[in-house]
């Protein structure tokens, strides 16, 4: 519900805040709280928030681009802290997922 209520300023101004955190696997017992509000972003502008989101993942998940997309080297801490919150990320985000499709499937 919060993510809903947001202005456009606002979840502009809030979502690379969340997205921020990431980077930080050593917030594990995070993943359901952090993946919750990641979900509720989703749900409430599901285009903005992949458009961010989708990218974001790709960049801390893997190398390269296109063809050329490696996986980087994670601890498997990270690659399930990083999974869990996609996941959650993806969830609600019906058709405007698709445009994203590619790469997360270069990914996965």
């Amino acid at each position: 519900l919060l993510w809903s209520q947001f202005t456009a300023a606002t979840f502009d101004a809030a979502l690379p805040e969340l997205l921020s955190r990431l980077r930080r696997s050593s917030l594990s017992d995070a993943t359901k709280h952090l993946g919750a509000h990641l979900a509720a972003a989703t749900f409430a502008r599901p285009v903005e928030a992949l458009g961010r989101a989708v990218p974001a993942f790709a960049r801390l998940l893997s190398t390269g681009a296109g063809e050329a997309v490696a996986l980087r080297p994670l601890s498997d801490g990270e690659v399930v802290w990083l999974l869990s919150l996609l996941a959650q990320t993806v969830r609600n985000a019906g058709a405007a997922l698709l445009p994203h499709l590619p790469l997360l499937r270069s990914l996965l």
